[in-house]
């Protein structure tokens, strides 16, 4: 029976109250305790001359010293992907403690939402923290 992992948080990025084109930064979360993570953005209506970009970026320190992790990005939904819901997968062995998103939204304002979700191995133990179609 192949392992399923418990869903065990949630980290809400980005839940603009009024949209802008630009690059948003997410807050920086300690994803340490996880064995992957997900990335979550849902967009709603794009309009025609927009795009909406999401990228995932690891730090040793919260609140500075971010870098893109390769390969954990969403490029380039456009008009054809209203409401849509994209997803990466990215394995936290080897990876910086603190993980934030950054959604640059081009040449139109877009609405979007974009979340965290971290899992454990089944019947880990959760330890106490506050607190999104491709794997890296």
């Amino acid at each position: 029976m192949e392992h399923l992992p418990d869903v065990t948080e949630r980290n809400v990025q980005f839940w603009p109250a009024v949209p802008s084109a630009g690059t948003a930064n997410g807050t920086g979360w300690d994803a340490s305790q996880f064995e992957s993570v997900e990335a979550m953005i849902a967009v709603g209506a794009i309009p025609a001359t927009a795009t909406v970009n999401m990228h995932v970026e690891e730090s040793d320190v919260l609140g500075s010293g971010y870098a893109d992790i390769s390969g954990a990005a969403i490029t380039e939904l456009g008009a054809t992907d209203d409401n849509t819901q994209a997803t990466i997968r990215i394995s936290m062995k080897g990876r910086k403690k603190y993980l934030r998103m950054v959604v640059i939204t081009a040449n139109d304002d877009s609405y979007y939402f974009g979340e965290f979700i971290g899992y454990r191995p089944q019947g880990a133990q959760a330890m106490p923290v506050r607190a999104a179609d491709v794997e890296v």
